[in-house]
């Protein structure tokens, strides 16, 4: 596999994960394990991605296929969460209230 197969398989990774979670707040799911699941980008990453090398056949140590697509699964989750957190942080806004209230 090329980087740029893998960038590519990363990227539709990530689009799953925010159609997941953007969908997944209009439906009322009574579970709070899914919900709380469908709300952490790492938790549903690791699902999501875990599920995508079984389908594309993506692996790191191919002698142990379904121990490496579940650790493929789980280095790309931790890959595509730290540079989304990384790219909130440069790009970002945040914005500081003041309550002169009190």
């Amino acid at each position: 596999m090329e980087v740029r197969d893998y960038f590519i398989f990363l990227v539709f990774g990530k689009v799953a994960i925010y159609f997941l979670q953007t969908f997944s707040s209009h439906i009322n799911i009574k579970w709070k394990f899914l919900q709380e699941m469908l709300a952490c980008d790492m938790c549903l990453g690791f699902w999501v991605f875990t599920t995508l090398c079984f389908v594309f056949d993506v692996s790191l140590v191919p002698e142990f296929p379904i121990v490496s697509y579940i650790l493929t699964g789980a280095a790309s989750s931790l890959l595509v969460h730290l540079v989304s957190i990384g790219y909130k942080d440069k790009f970002g806004v945040t914005n500081i209230l003041y309550n002169s209230e009190e």
